[in-house]
């Protein structure tokens, strides 16, 4: 494999787009915070996004380091028009990878705004993958961004910048004002989350995980970000003769899915009966959540995970609101 640089052919500048396109142009800052939060709220709010953009995910993109770059960009009466992120993932041991985030201003869409921004974020993507992993690394790369289906024009940007899809998310929600069938699954036991050590959370993670949307390093973190997010009493685990079987994990108060009260995960299973599994955990869940007051629970998982999507349609009748599809580049 040739050197992260030779790859990427890093250039030597990223310069902002043109003042042609009626804005001017500055970098992020901390202080922005506040106003891009308004302005991206707006923006999904108007288009209906399935899965809105938490406070915590902009504090991160407004804040530089040297793997984070944001511009804005500003109308002549001074209205902030469009937002733009470069986010690389630092500490991957398998693959360097930079996420793209970019939001434009419904009324200043259609003049070639988006697509000036996404070459910034290409030029700028590759300067920071090549500074944080270094011009010699020998680690593949990727430069990927998440777009909601729908957006077929913007998923037209990306294809003709080069992206190609790589991998699509379908989104689920239920509302528990009907009560969710109890499912048993005869090969185990459901316990609490709470019962169980993280060490063993990891393992099955590592040997029940697939995924074409992120590597098992990358879920293995956001595992360790959940497990200490997560519901520990709501969330619950199947226990099959002693190993664990699989985790349906819960996080309230979750941005993704506006009506949902709390969002569940899949985090793994490890076992022949998948959907069995799956169908026994979100049925006890479905029952215990109700009984506190929840009114709803939402899902994301990939399209091609029929093992968790049937049992939740079939089973306990989830709906579908909306799918996602993962865009990137690799090197």
């Amino acid at each position: 494999m040739t050197a992260l640089k030779e790859r990427l052919k890093t250039p030597q500048t990223a310069p902002y787009p043109g003042a042609h396109l009626g804005l001017t142009w500055r970098a992020a800052r901390p202080s922005d915070e506040q106003l891009v939060y308004d302005f991206i709220a707006a923006c999904e709010n108007s288009e209906g996004a399935i899965r809105n953009t938490s406070r915590a995910q902009i504090s991160a993109m407004v804040t530089p380091s040297r793997a984070v770059d944001a511009l804005l960009g500003f109308t002549p009466g001074g209205e902030l028009a469009t937002f733009a992120a470069v986010e690389v993932e630092e500490g991957n041991e398998d693959v360097a990878r930079a996420g793209i985030f970019a939001s434009v201003d419904p009324t200043w869409r259609g003049l070639g705004i988006g697509r000036a921004v996404l070459l910034w974020q290409d030029a700028r993507a590759r300067q920071l993958l090549t500074a944080v992993y270094g011009a010699d690394a020998q680690i593949p790369a990727s430069i990927y961004n998440i777009v909601e289906s729908r957006q077929v024009d913007r998923r037209r940007m990306y294809i003709a910048g080069g992206f190609s899809a790589k991998a699509e998310l379908v989104a689920l929600t239920r509302d528990l004002s009907a009560p969710l069938s109890r499912i048993y699954y005869e090969g185990g036991h459901t316990v609490s989350a709470a019962s169980l050590q993280y060490d063993a959370l990891e393992r099955l993670v590592k040997t029940g995980t697939s995924s074409k949307a992120a590597t098992k390093a990358q879920v293995v973190r956001w595992l360790r970000q959940l497990y200490y997010e997560m519901d520990h009493d709501l969330s619950k685990v199947m226990v099959a003769d002693g190993p664990i079987a699989a985790i349906l994990a819960v996080r309230p108060q979750t941005p993704f899915i506006e009506d949902a009260d709390v969002h569940c995960r899949i985090v793994a299973a490890d076992t022949n009966a998948r959907s069995a599994v799956v169908g026994a955990l979100m049925g006890e869940i479905g029952t215990v959540a109700a009984a506190s007051g929840v009114r709803s629970l939402s899902l994301e998982v990939e399209s091609e995970a029929d093992w968790v999507i049937d049992p939740l349609v079939q089973m306990h009748g989830f709906i579908e609101v909306g799918r996602r599809k993962l865009y990137a580049i690799e090197f």
